[in-house]
């Protein structure tokens, strides 16, 4: 009986429940940035990437518009092509955008908390925010987490304007990579 109680004591003590806040554990330093949420002093361990995603929604004839700037005019802008987003963006395994993540968890904390708004990757890599559901978030910073890895992004977003949360589009993390790239979590 003993040896039984001290089995199920350690396999259930390698077990993982979810998201508790730890110091510095689940942290890439691949990443960057100065820390999680908030303070940037608490931090959250990584989330297990999730094996059954959503599926990715269709635009007509299989194009799931992944990698392209989503919240525009006629879009996910204001609502008259599909739900308005606040944000939205596409994370890929690889820079080059070849190949989806799918499964990871997307975390925005809003100014001045630790507790974060969560969003899960498709099966195209995209995710997205729905308007109102960030409010009051800004400014903001984000992370992807899918474990091992926590990638944190190393500016803060500072405004939910019509094209703040476009993470997609030209000058963000577009093709072109201006913001360091594209969004990645292996």
């Amino acid at each position: 009986m003993t040896r039984t109680t001290a089995l199920l004591s350690i396999l259930f003590a390698a077990c993982s429940v979810g998201e508790a806040p730890i110091g510095g554990i689940g942290n890439d330093a691949a990443g960057g940035g100065d820390g999680a949420g908030g303070d940037g002093n608490n931090q959250l361990a990584c989330v297990d990437r999730n094996l059954t995603p959503g599926t990715a929604h269709d635009h007509g004839g299989g194009n799931t518009n992944a990698g392209v700037g989503c919240i525009t005019a006629g879009c996910h802008l204001d609502g008259t092509g599909g739900p308005a987003f606040e944000m939205a963006g596409t994370v890929y395994q690889d820079n080059a955008g070849t190949i989806a993540a799918t499964g990871v968890t997307l975390r925005v904390f809003p100014a001045g908390s630790t507790t974060p708004i969560t969003s899960l990757s498709d099966t195209a890599g995209n995710f997205y925010f729905t308007q109102g559901q960030l409010l009051n978030a800004y400014p903001a910073k984000t992370e992807t987490t899918a474990c091992p890895s926590t990638k944190k992004m190393t500016a803060q977003l500072l405004t939910n304007s019509s094209t703040g949360g476009n993470c997609n589009k030209a000058g963000c993390h577009s093709a072109a990579g201006d913001a360091g790239g594209r969004i990645t979590d292996r």
